[in-house]
């Protein structure tokens, strides 16, 4: 046990970050040491790879389909505030544009060159 030092209820001991304190029983006294350990650990986060890609940094893999792209953006398989529709890949042609600003509808008031006639809808004007 370390020497009590000058009759303070504190002893030294040699590990910064650690404090001993003196506790006082009916039939005992010990120095019990208490520790603040505070660790920051720093590993490098894995690389994403979608579909054999390695994404940038930062960057996921979209919803439903194997390439990288930003966290909340087209792809994600989340409508965020910008988009039409997100159905969780950038493909033209399958009801939601490869950039989520169309939902390949005829009549949406934008020109969908890669709409398939299945995502087209015709419409008949009486006459």
């Amino acid at each position: 046990m370390p020497a009590r030092s000058g009759g303070a209820d504190v002893c030294v001991f040699g590990v910064i970050g650690s404090r001993w304190t003196w506790v006082n029983g009916p039939a005992f006294q010990i120095c019990v040491v208490s520790i603040a350990i505070v660790t920051a650990c720093a590993f490098p986060q894995p690389d994403v790879v979608c579909g054999g890609q390695v994404c940038k940094e930062q960057q996921i893999c979209a919803a439903r389909q194997a390439v990288c792209i930003d966290p909340g953006s087209c792809g994600d398989g989340v409508i965020d505030p910008g988009e039409v529709c997100d159905d969780g890949n950038v493909t033209d042609g399958d009801g939601c544009s490869a950039d989520c600003h169309s939902d390949e509808t005829c009549g949406n008031g934008i020109i969908d060159l890669h709409a398939t006639p299945t995502t087209q809808r015709s419409v008949t004007m009486a006459g």
